[in-house]
């Protein structure tokens, strides 16, 4: 019974002794032993870096070699996101996020692109200078006058380079800031502005006294082949005188104070004389087309039936007439009864002033004339001398207009 009654006790003891022995023999297993050293030991790649010998192998890994390659290649041809002007000047591109060009954007046909201070952006571009459709207007690699007051250098493609402003006005490619202005008295080219004093002592056409009579007589300060040197636009108009001859039939500018409708006071132009707003014919720069303007000049004559006494006075279209020279159309008709009649040619490019119409003349073929619309205001010699309202076809083949013209 002793016996008996202590077995459990010792088991118990046995079982404990056992469970207290089991967590030594866990740490001392190798197993577990050697997983705790390997991750105590320290970064062998790190160690393999900075042994030289190591990164001798590490360059020489083709692998390796090809990633460093693709990392240079990384580098964009741009900025990303910034924007510029295409190299030819009429677009616009912007850059991507990773630093590639991408397709641009054009500006108008009469744009350019222009660097900003934020990038790029699109103006309106200048005839003669960058605009894309520009014809040469200009000799290459010479000066030239862009306009009545920018001298310019002309580029290799005949367009305006380098400009330079002038004070005065530009004349034969360089400023000329002295002189007189349009509409001054003067005696020779040399004092004027424009470098040509029409009526002065230098006019080859002074011979004749009463050529310059008038209020011409004190010489006229102007700028000749104003087609080329051109004139201030605000108060000048550059006039054809081809027509007629006047002033040796050159292109001259001439003002136009006061100038609002035809045969009105022209109180505060030349001199303070009695020039009066006349239409006068104009050119554009080519001869391709003409137009007719107001400016103030020499009064026509007050009677109707009679011609200009005074050279360069020029009666208008339907006036009375001696010759050619007397009629600012450059052509003076006469019918069998010795009636004289200022007209102008005429076509769809070369136009006739307001108070006149392009018709054809039966009678004179195929041609076209300006002559004066059948109105008491235009054509004041209505009803006598042997003018009257005629009816004729005009230029655009499908209108009638009423003209005063000799009878048929």
């Amino acid at each position: 019974m002793a016996w008996y009654k202590s077995y459990p006790v010792v088991s118990l003891f046995f079982l404990s002794t056992v469970l207290m022995a089991c967590p030594e023999a866990e740490e001392e297993s190798p197993d577990q032993g050697q997983v705790q050293d390997l991750e105590q030991e320290p970064d062998t790649t790190t160690d393999l870096v900075e042994d030289p010998d190591a990164a001798g192998d590490l360059a020489s890994d083709p692998d390796l070699q090809v990633e460093d390659m693709q990392q240079i290649d990384l580098v964009g041809e741009c900025e990303p996101y910034s924007i510029s002007c295409t190299p030819d000047g009429y677009g616009i591109r912007r850059c991507s996020y990773n630093g590639a060009w991408l397709n641009p954007s054009p500006c108008g046909t009469q744009e350019v692109c222009e660097e900003t201070t934020t990038g790029a952006s699109c103006v309106d571009c200048t005839p003669g200078v960058n605009c894309r459709d520009d014809e040469p207007i200009c000799t290459p690699s010479e000066p030239f006058c862009y306009d009545y007051q920018t001298a310019a250098q002309c580029t290799a493609e005949g367009r305006a380079g380098t400009t330079v402003q002038c004070s005065g006005r530009c004349i034969g490619g360089g400023c000329n800031n002295a002189g007189s202005t349009t509409g001054s008295m003067c005696e020779a080219n040399v004092g004027c502005q424009g470098l040509t004093c029409v009526c002065g002592t230098e006019d080859e056409d002074n011979s004749e006294s009463a050529l310059c009579g008038g209020d011409l007589a004190g010489g006229y300060c102007t700028t000749g082949s104003c087609h080329v040197n051109g004139c201030d636009p605000v108060n000048e108009v550059c006039v054809d005188f081809d027509m007629s001859g006047a002033f040796g039939g050159d292109q001259v500018c001439l003002l136009k104070s006061n100038c609002s409708h035809r045969l009105y006071d022209c109180a505060a132009a030349h001199r303070g004389t009695g020039h009066v707003c006349r239409e006068l014919p104009s050119n554009n720069w080519n001869g391709t087309r003409r137009t007719w303007h107001l400016a103030c000049w020499v009064p026509p004559p007050a009677n109707p039936e009679a011609a200009c006494t005074d050279a360069n006075c020029l009666s208008p279209i339907g006036g009375a007439c001696q010759g050619n020279e007397d009629c600012v159309g450059g052509n003076c008709m006469r019918n069998d009864s010795s009636v004289s009649y200022c007209v102008g040619s005429c076509d769809e490019t070369h136009e006739c002033p307001s108070y006149s119409s392009c018709v054809r003349i039966p009678e004179l073929g195929d041609n076209y004339y300006c002559l004066a619309n059948a109105t008491s205001a235009e054509c004041p010699r209505l009803g006598g001398f042997d003018i009257v309202t005629r009816t004729f076809g005009t230029i655009d083949g499908v209108t009638n207009a009423q003209v005063c013209f000799f009878r048929n």
